[in-house]
């Protein structure tokens, strides 16, 4: 093709009419309130401004199809060729045209959706979704549908997720970003409604609806419809509702998502006698087209009322409501017909009719100042060249006819006022010879074509390009022959299929007649034209043997005109389990594993003579098996039996014995891949004690006047903690080594340590110790004192273990045996004494304090 970018195909859309006071194009704007209309038969758009209720702008298409639909994009328009495959976009501020992008299998269902920011051109033919940038159109990603979508079965919704149900076979799919999902059992009748941003699956066979939610169907609700019904659904934009028109039953009826009760019906039409078209919303006013009549009712939803009724086409004819901006605009699609319903005052207007052209000769009726057409897409603007310098011939009376191109007639180029005033061309129109430079170049590159005119002023100008050694041929749309004496403009990237010579065929035809020329140009293997894939990727990632697996790819470089070969492979056996089989380019593949195995699955993707692999590897899934009690041996063996390798780790056990599995990771029942490692936690047995006297050193120590250094002086009134080796005797005469902790020499005064522990508590630990006083030389003893032990949790919380009072007059030291099981995990131990009234002769010691198993 002739292009300035890969993907244009066909000739752009022009901007032919300005109305209101005349200003130009670059004054405009496209406020709120506006929107864009199509009059597919005239190959039309009109932008009609809801404040004014005029046309303010018109864009014709060059080659007016009845397959023309208009996505409102704010304040710009995504414009649909179904008939050719194409997707334009309008530019809302500036009226200017993107290229006409061949995004679509032509005569197919071709669709713009756009949601949460993303914008899908959806192809029920090919049955794929191709993803575009929404300025554009570039595309960002295809993916295979695997489903073949009919009217009012695609949504996009507001997070920007695609939904899609099957028209042929049923089931519903899904795609959000790079992820994709299918839900089955989906009736292939079903529709698909946006209610308050989120997609609602209509089941008329059913009758019942249901919110879609996590990739799934939600609870249904009731419709009242029977299954016979053909309907007109849509979703509401301010409640949990879904409206349809029945034309059997001349009525609309209210589903309630997420409430099972449809009893709420409005009659709206003739039972048996309405032919009810596409419905629409503003507020919550709902707008019902009746083609029977020409009418559209309106029913305030509040109170499920007739609050208005207008004749907005003739009976018979197809009406198009759009609401934005809370206005109502109609496009009667079979008259020049269309205008605005506004809300003023609690109540609904109709205003003037607008004519979006001129019913006698189909042209733009608001035609004031008409413009250049900009670059045919597909076809290189020509390049600059100098002026001639052949003198501006003098002026004539005579108008001079439009050139007649052998292709769709195009907008006039120039303005009206100039060619009206211009001479009819002195001579012949000429062409001389055409070159490709360069003439040789790759299978996807671009080469120049540049011949002589002479005398070609007001000419337009295309090219054939056909292939010697396949069957492609291409004819580019008529464009402007610039002024000067030569035409130059880019071709390429071509879409043939083979390589090797193409003849490229030139006309020009203008007022002075009409010329030819050729050429010829080689195309040959370029890396231009490698395919590049992304992926492949499986889902499920892991399936059990026999259970379908679906596995998908992208190509970012040669797209649809390469072939896909998939085959699959068994790693550890070498086994081909699918031989190379060729499909359609972008299908995925869907096939079982037929057993627990490792899998490599490679796509190769060939396109005129240079082939690409890539590979996924996948394999089965496993169930970890309960190890719990096993020894390690018999543990190992159960895990290789599935196909799953062991990694042992020990840990201590105060009542399992040593060498048995205590828990593997991930534990039984989880769902592993064959080939995994599971990790076996067996037991060691009791670990040794954990003797806290020769831990005192590095506890952290405080009182009730801060932080205290261990080993601190016996008359310190801060408090203090030492350790007394055997050498002062305790109450009861005997004389061990201790940990001696004084509290603050106040009344209520406190110390206290904090033991870190290497390893948390485990089930079957225990805290023992003994408690008591150091003797005095002047008996009785005044101590009297509180030992708490407590624990610190994983989280830093303390949870309180044991509480002793004790006196240094009665002579008994006191034992201490806590089982710690209640707070397994613990990560410290902290020794608490506290004073009563009086700290006097409070000399507190702990004997043997430890934790073991």
């Amino acid at each position: 093709m002739l292009a300035v970018t890969a993907g244009a195909v066909v000739a752009p859309l022009a901007l032919v009419a300005v109305a209101g006071q005349g200003n130009p194009v670059a004054e405009l704007s496209q406020a709120p309130g506006t929107v864009w209309v199509a009059s597919p038969g005239q190959g039309l758009l009109s932008l009609i401004d809801g404040a004014s209720e005029e046309v303010v702008a018109a864009v014709q298409v060059p080659v007016p199809s009845a397959d023309l639909d208009v996505t409102q994009a704010v304040a710009s328009a995504y414009v649909t060729d179904t008939g050719a495959g194409t997707v334009t976009r309008v530019d809302g501020g500036t009226y200017e045209a993107s290229a006409a992008y061949e995004l679509g299998t032509p005569g197919g269902g071709t669709t713009v959706l756009q949601g949460g920011g993303t914008v899908f051109v959806i192809d029920s033919v090919a049955r794929t979704a191709t993803r575009v940038a929404p300025l554009t159109l570039q595309v960002r990603s295809t993916v295979s549908l695997a489903a073949e979508p009919g009217r009012g079965q695609s949504v996009v919704d507001d997070d920007g997720r695609l939904w899609v149900v099957d028209s042929v076979g049923g089931g519903l799919t899904w795609v959000d970003g790079e992820r994709r999902g299918v839900v089955p059992d989906v009736d292939a009748g079903a529709r698909l409604v946006l209610v308050q941003g989120r997609p609602v699956l209509v089941d008329v066979a059913q009758r019942q609806v249901a919110a879609l939610q996590g990739g799934g169907v939600g609870d249904w609700s009731c419709l009242d419809v029977r299954a016979e019904d053909d309907i007109e659904v849509l979703g509401s934009r301010t409640a949990d509702e879904v409206y349809a028109a029945v034309p059997s039953t001349g009525s609309v009826v209210v589903a309630d998502v997420g409430n099972d009760d449809c009893s709420r019906v409005v009659p709206v039409g003739q039972p048996g006698a309405s032919d009810f078209g596409a419905l629409a919303q503003s507020g919550a006013y709902l707008f019902v087209p009746n083609k029977a009549d020409g009418s559209t009712t309106v029913v305030d939803t509040r109170s499920d009322e007739q609050v208005a009724s207008f004749d907005l086409t003739e009976p018979g004819h197809d009406v198009q409501l759009l609401s934005k901006d809370g206005l109502v605009f109609y496009n009667d699609l079979d008259s020049q017909s269309a205008g605005v319903l506004t809300l003023r005052d609690g109540t609904w207007v109709q205003g003037p009719s607008v004519d979006k052209y001129d019913p006698a000769t189909g042209q733009a009726a608001t035609v004031e100042t008409p413009v250049e057409p900009g670059p045919v897409p597909g076809v290189a603007e020509p390049l600059p060249t100098e002026p001639s310098a052949t003198p501006e011939p003098e002026p004539s009376t005579a108008a001079t006819e439009p050139p007649r191109a052998p292709t769709a007639v195009v907008p006039p180029t120039g303005s009206a006022k100039r060619a009206a005033s211009e001479p009819p061309p002195p001579d012949q129109l000429a062409v001389g010879t055409l070159t490709a430079e360069p003439a040789v170049f790759g299978a996807d590159g671009v080469t120049t074509l540049s011949a002589p005119v002479v005398n070609a002023r007001g000419a337009r100008w295309a090219v054939t390009v056909r292939a010697l050694d396949c069957d492609y041929e291409l004819t580019t749309p008529m464009a402007a022959v610039p002024d000067g004496d030569r035409l130059s403009a880019s071709l390429g990237p071509l879409a043939s299929e083979c390589l090797g010579v193409h003849t490229v065929d030139l006309v020009v035809v203008g007022p002075a007649g009409t010329a030819t020329s050729s050429t010829t140009v080689e195309l040959v293997a370029d890396p231009a034209s490698t395919p590049v894939i992304s992926g492949p990727t499986c889902t499920p990632e892991h399936p059990s043997p026999g259970e379908a697996m679906t596995c998908q790819a992208t190509e970012s470089v040669v797209g649809t005109r390469g072939t896909w070969t998939w085959s699959v492979t068994d790693v550890g056996s070498g086994e081909v389990v699918l031989a190379p089989t060729a499909r359609t380019a972008t299908e995925p593949l869907v096939t079982t594993l037929p057993r627990a195995a490792r899998y490599v699955v490679t796509l190769a993707v060939r396109y005129k003579g240079t082939e690409v692999s890539a590979t996924t590897e996948v394999a089965s899934s496993a169930v970890v098996p309960d190890v719990a009690g096993l020894s390690v041996d018999d543990a190992t063996a159960r895990l290789a039996e599935l196909g799953l390798a062991a990694d042992v780790v020990s840990e201590a056990s105060n009542t399992v014995p040593a060498g048995t599995a205590l828990r593997s990771d991930p534990g039984a029942g989880s769902v592993v891949v064959v080939g995994d490692t599971v990790q076996v936690v067996a037991s060691g047995g009791p670990r040794p004690p954990t003797d806290l006297l020769s831990r005192a050193s590095s506890a952290s120590w405080s009182s009730g006047a801060g932080g205290l250094a261990f080993g601190g002086r016996d008359d310190d009134v801060r408090g203090f903690a030492l350790i007394r080796p055997g050498t002062l005797l305790l109450e009861d005469g005997s004389a061990p080594t201790v940990l001696e902790t004084h509290p603050e020499w106040v009344a209520d005064g406190w110390i206290e340590g904090v033991f870190a522990l290497d390893a948390p508590v485990i089930a079957g630990d225990r805290f023992r110790a003994t408690v008591g006083f150091l003797a005095v030389a002047a008996p009785p003893s005044a101590g009297n004192a509180t030992f708490r032990v407590s624990a610190v949790t994983a989280g830093g919380a303390r949870v309180p273990l044991a509480t002793v009072t004790d006196t240094g007059a009665d002579g008994v030291l006191r034992p201490i045996d806590l089982d710690l099981t209640p707070v397994v995990g613990a990560q410290a131990i902290v020794l608490r004494v506290e004073a009563g009234t009086s700290s006097s002769q409070d000399w507190a010691v702990w004997v043997a304090p430890r934790v073991s198993g």
